[in-house]
C-alpha cells in the first residue's frame, strides 16, 4: 500500500491463475456480478505500479472523484464488448446517484460504488460502472 497526498491507494494484482477473481474491498463481487462485471486474473504481462498509479491517476481526472483502490485485472463486462486486460479502479461514488430511488418520490438513492476501466496502454477510461 503506497500512500500519496493524504489519500491510500490499494494497488495489488491477481496471481497468474487463470480464473482467480480480483475482489476489491470498496466493493462486494456480488454487486459487481449484478451488472455483469466480472474480474479476474490479467491474461497478460502485470504493468508496474507507477503504470497502475498513472490509471488511478487518469481515472480521477476523468470524473473528478477520489481513488480507493485499484486493481490490474481481465475485466470483462457482459452487456458490453469489454473483454481485456485493464486497471479496474475503484472512486468515491458521493455524489452521484444511483440506480434506485425513494418510494414515491423518485428521489435516487446514493451510489455505493463507482468502479472505471483505464486502458493500460492509454490511460484512456473504456467504461464505468455503478449503482
Amino acid at each position: 500500500m503506497a500512500v500519496a497526498a493524504g489519500a491510500v491507494f490499494a494497488f495489488t494484482t491477481a496471481s497468474a491463475q487463470s480464473g482467480t477473481a480480483v475482489t476489491f474491498a470498496t466493493i462486494p463481487t456480488q454487486k459487481l456480478a449484478a451488472v455483469g462485471v466480472t474480474l479476474s486474473a490479467p491474461q497478460g504481462p502485470i504493468p508496474s505500479a507507477a503504470a497502475g498509479e498513472a490509471a488511478a491517476s487518469a481515472a480521477t481526472k476523468a470524473l473528478g472523484n477520489k481513488v480507493l483502490e485499484y486493481h490490474y485485472a481481465y475485466c470483462t463486462d457482459s452487456e458490453t464488448a469489454l473483454a481485456e486486460d485493464c486497471w479496474a479502479v475503484s472512486l468515491d461514488p458521493s455524489g452521484l446517484g444511483g440506480g434506485g430511488g425513494t418510494p414515491h418520490t423518485g428521489t435516487p438513492s446514493p451510489a455505493s460504488y463507482l468502479l472505471v476501466f483505464i486502458d493500460p496502454g492509454t490511460d484512456a477510461m473504456i467504461e464505468g460502472a455503478s449503482d
